[in-house]
């Protein structure tokens, strides 16, 4: 007999199920100028969900190779995905899951490093999952992004799921990103990125990228890698508790400390970035990227304030994977290096990657 809990979970594999490689957005902040507007941060790209994107995807690889770059390249836990972006129209973004058809792609995948530019031969499979996944005949790399030392797989240990929620199927952590209208979930656990499978999306929907959450969770059997968590609903308790809004931190005066970051230029960030790292009790961590609240002088004595303390107290940018440095997702971080800053918290978009701090450069100091 059919209970609701076997009936969720057949749904929910059906739905979500056969490698939900998934998804990364493409985030970016995306403020005027009078409101924050960092000048040196792409343009806005949202995760586009909608099926004409999808049929404008389906449509370009009908017709032949398509260009785009690397949003993620794991070789740690065989997770790849493409960034495409209709030559036509570029409201339409999608990011699809690759899957190679040879080993011999799949060698020149563990080559993909994220932001590396590439054309892509294949085919989207017909598959009842929200992502799109392409299988590919072929990849050609048309220009690889320079190296900065920050491989996703240099930093990412996956835990062992099945230990882990045998102990405790209740983890803390924060969410990556949220698409499919709330049916697909990335929680970012302990510098690990993993899909969670959502057989109700309205837990999940109203979630923004940062948000601290507590999900009950449990391993789905398949696939292995990437590891799939599942939401685990006992029809009393509520998998998803939402312990701290990001959204809330809009125009908030904060003081932050903790270590100094930088994030090396790329797409994203077109000057790099500088940020304070802030972890909390739990091991949770947000980087509040570091914004002159007036204008472009104040943002020049913040970026020469933390470019000297980088060089007086730590080994050169391009030499910092090497020497005294941690690496994260896409950043440098000295963890013997902490400043603190006071300033207004601006998080105005559920994508937005990191909440910026608007500051005056006359409160940075370097901490304890």
């Amino acid at each position: 007999m059919l209970t609701i809990n076997s009936w969720r979970f057949t749904a929910s594999m059906v739905i979500m199920a056969l490698g939900m490689w998934l998804l990364g957005l493409c985030y970016t902040v995306a403020w005027s100028d009078d409101t924050g507007q960092p000048k040196n941060v792409a343009p806005l790209m949202l995760f586009q969900d909608d099926f004409e994107t999808l049929k404008a995807v389906e449509a370009a690889f009908n017709q032949g190779p398509v260009k785009g770059y690397i949003h993620a390249a794991n070789q740690t836990t065989d997770t790849f995905v493409f960034t495409y972006v209709d030559a036509k129209d570029p409201a339409k973004i999608r990011n699809v899951s690759l899957i190679p058809k040879s080993i011999a792609v799949w060698k020149q995948f563990k080559d993909l490093t994220r932001f590396d530019e590439i054309a892509v031969t294949g085919q989207l499979l017909s598959r009842p999952v929200p992502q799109a996944h392409i299988l590919v005949d072929k990849l050609e790399v048309i220009q690889r992004w320079p190296s900065t030392g920050l491989n996703e797989s240099s930093y990412t240990n996956p835990p062992n799921w099945n230990e882990l929620l045998l102990q405790n199927n209740s983890l803390v952590g924060k969410v990556h990103a949220v698409a499919g209208s709330g049916s697909v979930l990335m929680f970012d656990y302990q510098q690990t990125v993993v899909p969670v499978i959502v057989y109700e999306p309205e837990l999940t929907k109203n979630l923004w990228r940062g948000d601290k959450v507590e999900l009950t969770l449990s391993l789905v059997p398949s696939p292995d890698k990437p590891a799939h968590l599942m939401l685990e609903n006992d029809g009393e308790n509520n998998p998803v508790k939402l312990i701290k809004s990001v959204r809330d931190l809009e125009k908030q005066p904060l003081s932050v400390e903790g270590p100094l970051v930088r994030f090396p230029q790329n797409p994203i960030y077109k000057d790099g970035a500088w940020a304070i790292e802030y972890t909390d009790e739990d091991q949770v961590t947000w980087n509040f990227i570091l914004q002159g609240k007036d204008g472009d002088e104040q943002q020049q004595a913040i970026d020469q304030f933390c470019q000297r303390l980088w060089e007086d107290l730590a080994a050169p940018l391009e030499e910092g994977h090497k020497e005294g440095f941690m690496l994260g997702r896409q950043k440098y971080v000295h963890p013997s290096t902490k400043i603190k800053a006071t300033g207004l918290a601006r998080q105005t978009n559920p994508s937005q990657p990191n909440p910026i701090l608007m500051i005056d450069p006359d409160t940075l100091e370097q901490a304890e």
